[in-house]
């Protein structure tokens, strides 16, 4: 079906300085064949848009969602990140009451295409956290949402094989013994059948050139054993996979480095040889000088997230420190949970403003 839109305003990629004004556009199959003053009609388009008054901007891309949060929207609030995950990720409830169908992992994960289609988002990177039903058929559901919706998306598996009570500091040794004896008794993560899973999807889904590709999203350095973490580095490697990992979103993260390895958590991904190109970092609150330095270094990406911090009152982060090391950051609403919508204007809005308090109007304004 061909559409001629008449007469409105364009933002290019290149930016607001290169709007231009009473552009007819003619968009075929859903792609732009045509573009400029007083286009033809010939042959007749099937719709005709006036786009008189109305902006015309590239889709939006939110690079850091959770569709498994989609039925968590206002859930929460004052409550900080680890005692939300308890929840989310059904800490201490047996399997069965936490495993959804495919069918319902599909339509939790249209709910959130919805919404960004709604606010101009079209592309998404979506981290989605299946346990304790990671298997191939319930990725095979989220990648289907995303296509049946048109979207562009990579669709990240979450994994993790550490039980979260050894994940934050002093909480294991403060836990009754009782219930300590519980826990230790309970069967954790299996990272074999974690690795099995994403080298199936790796396979069934390799290839940049799709338009819903598959990732993998180690979930956090202090979640992941050192086995799984340089497992799935390999596997990434070898099927050309972007990374998505969750790292120092809270202070207790930053303490966790120090007490269970010595070192940092970039740290710990520098030496395990996880740290690399394809790795995207979501949050990067409590970064030392350090950290961005190894971050830089080694070519990594962040993604900042200014609603989630906020919301969960986990900090800033250091954006300013970050492009003046050359790191490229991206931008993010998060899942519902930690934001309670999936709009990028809010996003955009925000990390344009937030940073004046540390950096100055006028310097924040020239980087941006």
């Amino acid at each position: 079906m061909r559409i001629l839109v008449r007469g409105a305003a364009v933002v290019p990629m290149g930016g607001i300085e290169e709007v231009r004004h009473g552009v007819d556009l003619m968009i075929e199959d859903g792609a732009i064949i045509a573009m400029g003053p007083g286009l033809a009609s010939t042959p007749t388009p099937g719709r005709v848009v006036d786009g008189r008054d109305r902006l015309l901007i590239p889709g939006l891309i939110n690079a850091h969602v959770h569709s498994h949060n989609n039925y968590y929207r206002g859930w929460f609030d004052s409550v900080p990140l680890d005692l939300c995950v308890l929840d989310i990720w059904t800490v201490g409830s047996p399997p069965e009451a936490a495993r959804l169908t495919p069918r319902q992992v599909y339509a939790r994960a249209r709910l959130g295409c919805a919404e960004m289609l709604r606010t101009g988002t079209t592309t998404a990177i979506d981290d989605v956290n299946l346990f304790p039903a990671l298997t191939e058929e319930h990725v095979e559901a989220v990648m289907r949402a995303y296509d049946d919706s048109g979207m562009r998306a990579v669709v990240s598996a979450h994994v993790f094989d550490v039980p979260y009570h050894r994940t934050v500091p002093f909480v294991a040794d403060l836990l009754p013994r009782a219930l300590q004896d519980t826990i230790e008794r309970a069967a954790p993560p299996d990272a074999g059948r974690i690795i099995e899973v994403v080298r199936a999807c790796a396979k069934r889904w390799q290839g940049s050139g799709r338009r819903v590709r598959f990732g993998v999203g180690p979930s956090g350095p202090q979640r992941c054993s050192d086995v799984l973490l340089q497992t799935v580095a390999r596997v990434a490697d070898e099927h050309d996979l972007p990374v998505y990992i969750h790292v120092l979103e809270a202070r207790t993260q930053a303490a966790m480095g120090r007490l269970a390895y010595g070192k940092t958590l970039i740290e710990r991904l520098r030496d395990l040889g996880v740290l690399s190109d394809r790795v995207t970092l979501g949050h990067t609150v409590w970064l030392t000088p350090r950290d961005v330095e190894l971050i830089a270094g080694a070519g990594a990406m962040t993604c900042h997230l200014p609603v989630s911090n906020l919301k969960l009152g986990s900090g800033i982060a250091p954006v300013p420190r970050l492009l003046e090391a050359g790191v490229p950051v991206a931008l993010g609403t998060d899942g519902v949970m930690s934001n309670d919508g999936l709009n990028m204007f809010e996003t955009m809005k925000l990390a344009a403003l937030l940073h004046k308090v540390h950096a100055g109007a006028r310097t924040v304004a020239r980087r941006t």
